[in-house]
């Protein structure tokens, strides 16, 4: 209850079993128009792009599972939340990332002929790109234009909660031959067992990573500083 909701094994998987595969067709991928912005704003823009249309989006029962308001992230912390951070690392980061977020966000504006979105807008989809974006390798995607490999998100790929890499049992791939994202077993899974996924790219992040892209801390963490 404590991690909130995530897949759990309704029965035993084998080490190696497929667990779920989601065509690329069905993964929401970022807006074309501010590409040169690096991929994580154009998914952000491409994902408030879709809320707006709201029932005529093909993602709207996704978008609708997706987190309102209150990631539990710096971004959204009160003043009394963020004083509990005075004189570490992830207080300056996070007054950064605010900073960066509203230059980018008048950038769109000036940038952009109809930019409707306002910073609390724009925060929101970064930050469910931040916390819930795939990279997705479209090289052989012959219908995608722009970068080979860029952020997307994956429905039903996000529900995986975290564990250090010592722990997780699922790993990620992103297949373009086969036009799929798929969630495999790296080890058994018993029945009732949480099917957990490290959200490592490079390297195994730290509490301050955490805290700061996805809103919580794990136990004594061997990767502090």
């Amino acid at each position: 209850a404590d991690s909130g909701l995530g897949f759990v094994a309704s029965r035993d998987i084998a080490r190696g079993e497929l667990l779920i595969r989601v065509p690329h067709s069905l993964l929401l991928l970022g807006s074309s128009s501010v590409a040169e912005l690096g991929g994580t704003n154009a998914l952000a823009l491409g994902l408030l792009e879709e809320r707006a249309k709201g029932l005529a989006s093909y993602w709207q029962p996704y978008i609708d599972v997706l987190p309102s308001r209150d990631f539990g992230t710096p971004l959204f912390f009160n003043v009394t939340e963020r004083h509990g951070l005075r004189g570490t690392e992830v207080l300056r980061w996070a007054l950064a990332r605010e900073g960066s977020v509203i230059r980018t966000h008048k950038f769109l504006s000036d940038k952009l002929d109809d930019f409707p979105f306002g910073v609390a807008d724009f925060t929101w989809a970064l930050s469910i790109a931040w916390s819930r974006g795939f990279s997705v390798d479209m090289r052989a995607v012959k219908t995608v234009e722009g970068a080979a490999r860029r952020p997307g998100l994956v429905p039903l790929g996000d529900f995986f909660n975290h564990a250090p890499e010592a722990f997780a049992n699922v790993l990620s791939a992103s297949d373009p031959a086969k036009e799929v994202f798929e969630y495999y077993a790296t080890r058994p899974i018993r029945k009732g067992d949480p099917a957990l996924l490290s959200y490592s790219l490079k390297s195994e992040p730290s509490n301050a990573k955490l805290l700061l892209d996805y809103g919580f801390c794990i136990a004594y963490s061997p990767h502090d500083e």
